[in-house]
């Protein structure tokens, strides 16, 4: 049975400055540390582990382009994962390094895996020194470029594009950038993919526990997405471009209110969450805005909803005002205030909330 060793064991002591940072990484013993080569590139990647740990800024987590690096942090600043590397073997190119992320679960503080990630070494002149191949390139080197009015489609060759239904899409867009005064980037890349594990594969990720529908990168007009489902929900990310550092519930709320959830639209969602989720477990206000494990379809569905009242009440000008609040006590504050909900109610959950924008016709189903 292959034992869990920490890398204070496996490196040099010039390592336990990085190790100091926070970030506790493992090493699994099929790892050759005696190789100098292979030394060298766990050096690197345990560097990098390290320097991706921390965020920037806690307001702005966001990178401009789907990488290593961007799913490396997503997992550390949201999930609060931990790395252990598997391996790091030579495939005739490089070294493809292969690390599995866990997280604690809850009060139980069971280790449950997050996800695999993998990551292709490169060396540079003379093998001095390495860097991460781009997986997301590397991936798609050979695909072909469909372009629809100013959206460029990146697809895999077999990958046949319904132009009708793209521009469907489109229009979507265009109606609500009408709508709300935004102007949608001169050029918008999408990379379309076929499925949840192709979203995956292209970032480099063999397997990841909660894979989404789709990613936007709105400061850079980046989207990775399927376009017969989650296109128009990551392309309203785009357009909101100027409020990319909004809270998550802003964020994924007006998303999933004009371009759907990736599944079904907006009416539909909030329908299916009315019937399929208990009252105790849905988050209550505080825990919306103040918890980071916040379940996906609760930012997704009650986002919608708090969004939509947000603009009934108060109009574009309201949510663009909350939207661009930073402090999470200013912006349930202003929720509060415009929505008409206690404050001091800390265990009344939002399922009420999202009941009272329910269809009657479509519960009775």
């Amino acid at each position: 049975m292959l034992r869990c060793v920490t890398i204070l064991v496996v490196l040099f002591l010039g390592y336990l400055a990085a190790v100091a940072q926070g970030v506790e990484v493992r090493v699994m013993q099929r790892v050759d540390t005696s190789h100098p080569q292979i030394r060298d590139v766990l050096r690197h990647w345990v560097d990098s582990l390290s320097a991706w740990s921390v965020p920037d800024s806690p307001a702005s987590p966001h990178i401009e382009r789907p990488t290593t690096q961007s799913v490396v942090r997503d997992w550390f600043y949201h999930q609060e994962a931990r790395p252990t590397i598997l391996s790091i073997e030579f495939d005739g190119h490089g070294y493809l390094v292969r690390t599995l992320f866990s997280v604690q679960q809850g009060t139980t503080r069971n280790t449950l895996p997050l996800g695999i990630l993998s990551c292709h070494f490169v060396a540079g002149a003379e093998r001095e020194t390495w860097s991460i191949e781009d997986p997301l390139d590397a991936a798609t080197r050979h695909w072909d470029t469909t372009h629809i009015g100013t959206v460029s489609l990146v697809h895999s060759p077999v990958c046949i594009i319904d132009t009708a239904d793209v521009t469907r899409t489109i229009d979507v867009v265009h109606r609500a950038s009408d709508r709300f005064a935004l102007d949608m980037p001169s050029r918008t890349t999408c990379y379309i993919v076929e499925s949840r594990d192709e979203l995956c594969h292209i970032l480099g990720v063999e397997y990841y526990a909660y894979p989404p529908p789709g990613l936007a990168f709105p400061l850079s007009a980046l989207v990775v997405a399927s376009y017969d489902a989650s296109l128009a929900h990551e392309l309203i990310h785009v357009l909101f471009a100027p409020y990319a550092n909004a809270h998550p519930v802003f964020r994924e709320g007006i998303a999933t209110l004009l371009g759907g959830t990736g599944v079904m639209d907006v009416d539909h969602a909030i329908d299916q969450y009315v019937r399929e989720r208990k009252e105790d477990q849905a988050p209550t206000f505080v825990q919306l805005f103040l918890h980071s494990d916040v379940d996906q379809h609760d930012l997704y569905v009650i986002g919608a909803v708090v969004c939509r009242a947000i603009l009934r009440v108060g109009g574009r000008a309201a949510l663009f005002d909350v939207m661009q609040m930073k402090r999470p006590s200013d912006i349930m504050y202003r929720v509060a205030t415009l929505l008409d909900i206690d404050l001091a109610d800390q265990e009344r959950s939002m399922y009420d909330v999202v009941a009272r924008q329910s269809h009657p016709v479509m519960l009775q189903k």
